[in-house]
C-alpha cells in the first residue's frame, strides 16, 4: 500500500516535465547554438497550444488557422521567448493582454494577417521588442499610440497596407527606431514633421508611399513649415530627414562632393 501511494506521488510529481514536452510531440523542437526552437507551423492549427516547452526562445506558428490572439488562446508563461511568428494566419484580432505572460520577445512577425485596425494596446507588454513587422496585414488604422511602449524598436514595417492617415508624434517614443518601412499605402500622405517627431533623423531610414530616392523633409528650419508654429511637434536641429535611403549615406556623398569640388579647384590652380 505504502509502496503505490509513493509511486502515485512520484508520477503526480512527474507530471508537469511530461506535460511541458507534450507540444514536441506534434510540432518540431530541435536545439541549436543552446537556444531551444518549437516549429509548430503549417499544422492547421486553429489554437495556440498551450504545452510550450517554457525553455522555448523561438516559436513558428505562422502558416496555421489562427483568427484570434486573445486572453484564453495566448502563449502561457514564458519568461525566455524571445521569437513570436505568427505571420501567414487570418488573425483578425489581439488582446491588449495577450502578451502580458511574453515580455521578453524581441521579433514580434505579424505580417500577412488580416488585422485591419489596431485600436488598443496590444504592444504595450512587449517593451522589449525590436522588430515588429505588421506589413500586408490589410490595416487600415493605427491607433496614435500603438507603439508608445516599444521604446527599443529597431525596425518598425507596415508596407503593403490601406493606412490612409497617420497621428502626429506616434512614433515620438521610437527613439532607437532604425528603419520605417511605409511605403505601398496608396491612400498615405507623404509625412510631416509632425508624423516624424522624436525620430531621430541621422539614424533612421524611411520608405514611404510616394517619395522618392533622395528626397529630403527638413524639420525646424524652415521657418514657413508647416509645423514651425508648434515648437514641440519636430526636432530641434537642422539635420534633414532622408527617405528611401540612410542619412549617413548622404553624408557621405557630401564628403564625396567637396573632395570632387577640391580636386578640380586644385587641378585648375595647377595648369
Amino acid at each position: 500500500m505504502t509502496g503505490s501511494v509513493v509511486m502515485s506521488v512520484l508520477l503526480l510529481a512527474a507530471l508537469p516535465s511530461l506535460a511541458s514536452s507534450d507540444a514536441c510531440s506534434s510540432c518540431t523542437c530541435y536545439e541549436r547554438l543552446d537556444k531551444f526552437f518549437v516549429d509548430c507551423s503549417y499544422m492547421g492549427l486553429s489554437t495556440i497550444p498551450t504545452d510550450i516547452p517554457s525553455k522555448t526562445s523561438r516559436l513558428y506558428l505562422n502558416g496555421n488557422n489562427i483568427t484570434e490572439v486573445g486572453y484564453d488562446n495566448r502563449i502561457y508563461y514564458n519568461d525566455n521567448l524571445r521569437e513570436l511568428y505568427l505571420h501567414n494566419n487570418p488573425i483578425t484580432s489581439i488582446h491588449e493582454d495577450a502578451f502580458q505572460n511574453t515580455t521578453h520577445i524581441h521579433t514580434l512577425l505579424l505580417h500577412y494577417t488580416s488585422l485591419g485596425n489596431i485600436t488598443s494596446p496590444i504592444f504595450k507588454n512587449l517593451k522589449h521588442l525590436k522588430w515588429l513587422w505588421l506589413n500586408n496585414a490589410n490595416l487600415k488604422e493605427i491607433d496614435d499610440h500603438a507603439f508608445a511602449d516599444l521604446t527599443e524598436l529597431y525596425e518598425l514595417q507596415f508596407f503593403g497596407n490601406n493606412i490612409t492617415e497617420l497621428g502626429d508624434s506616434m512614433f515620438s517614443n521610437l527613439t532607437k527606431l532604425e528603419h520605417l518601412y511605409a511605403w505601398n499605402n496608396p491612400g498615405l500622405s507623404k509625412p510631416t514633421c509632425c508624423t516624424l517627431c522624436g525620430l531621430d533623423p541621422s539614424l533612421v531610414t524611411i520608405k514611404w508611399h510616394g517619395i522618392a530616392m533622395g528626397d529630403k523633409l527638413s524639420c525646424g528650419c524652415d521657418v514657413q513649415a508647416a509645423c514651425s508654429t508648434n515648437p514641440t511637434c519636430f526636432m530641434e536641429t537642422c539635420n534633414n530627414f532622408v527617405y528611401s535611403y540612410s542619412p549617413k549615406q548622404s553624408s557621405v556623398s557630401y564628403v564625396l562632393l567637396l573632395m570632387s569640388i577640391f580636386a578640380t579647384f586644385a587641378m585648375s590652380y595647377w595648369l
